[in-house]
């Protein structure tokens, strides 16, 4: 029997290489893993007419924030957005979301979750929002894309959960005299098999918004809404870091993602936000080591 399902999801690579180097003395060589970074790779890519990202013309490169030591420990803050999660299956109405691999490092169609003019970039409000700031040239027009949103955690400690074998869920509670353990003797006959199971968790979410991917439908597919059918979550370690931007010859300080990597890849069936006025909270949770997307 086959089993259909409406979303996949993946950790990657990156994402156990950075929970391994966090979890022992191994020393952490941050150069090593730059050339994996997304800040890497929009150094090095554009649009093509098509609103596919290619490499820039001649071999050329672009500063994008990332070429210093971030100084802290990458952790989960960014989501990303792509419009090329399934595949239709035929001229009906049937499609399947693709299955992301654990070697991916980016989306397989990323679109960013702002674009606008070069002329009326985002203030400091706004930007407070975003990451992975480029700019680009589209249609002959130059505009400064936002790739990335930051990701918000409403809880204010990590969440500890008992779960009994009968699935039964309570907060447990640390306790002290757990420092001087008791050994629980079991008899010759028992099975191992009904023990008591207690997780990690925090939870986090992001809203993306008609309005913002319209604006990017408008300007990379001249308005065609059809690809305003967001398929793919892209959920990204880094740190934020304080850095100096231009916009044509004026500088000014914001903070930035630098050290990006793909942390999981989720591939959906892909929600409609061709209406400006429609809002999607994707939420989540970082679960005993593993990301939870609901």
């Amino acid at each position: 029997m086959s089993i259909y399902k409406a979303s996949y999801t993946v950790d990657t690579i990156m994402k156990a290489i950075l929970q391994f180097h966090e979890l022992n003395d191994v020393a952490f060589n941050y150069e090593q893993y730059l050339p994996y970074t997304l800040n890497a790779k929009h150094s090095e890519m554009t649009f093509n007419s098509s609103g596919v990202l290619v490499a820039r013309a001649g071999g050329s490169t672009i500063e994008c924030q990332q070429a210093t030591d971030p100084q802290v420990f990458p952790t989960l803050k960014y989501v990303g957005f792509g419009i090329r999660g399934y595949a239709n299956l035929n001229d009906d109405i049937r499609c399947q979301p693709y299955r992301p691999s654990a070697t991916n490092m980016d989306g397989y169609w990323p679109i960013p979750a702002r674009v606008v003019p070069v002329a009326q970039d985002l203030n400091s409000t706004e930007r407070a929002d975003y990451r992975l700031r480029t700019r680009e040239t589209i249609n002959g027009s130059d505009y400064y894309c936002y790739w990335l949103k930051r990701l918000t955690y409403p809880d204010s400690a990590v969440n500890v959960t008992l779960i009994t074998p009968s699935g039964t869920e309570t907060p447990y509670t640390l306790d002290e005299n757990n420092l001087c353990p008791t050994p629980v003797q079991l008899d010759i006959d028992d099975v191992d098999d009904d023990n008591d199971r207690i997780i990690t968790s925090l939870n986090f979410q992001a809203e993306i918004t008609g309005a913002e991917i319209v604006e990017a439908i408008n300007i990379i597919f001249g308005g065609d809404l059809r690809y305003a059918k967001i398929s793919e979550f892209l959920f990204c370690t880094g740190v934020d870091k304080t850095v100096t931007g231009d916009n044509n010859g004026s500088s000014f300080t914001y903070t930035e993602g630098v050290f990006i990597h793909l942390a999981t890849h989720k591939c959906t069936l892909g929600t409609d936000l061709s209406n400006p006025e429609s809002t999607y909270t994707i939420r989540g949770k970082y679960e005993s080591n593993s990301i939870v997307i609901e």
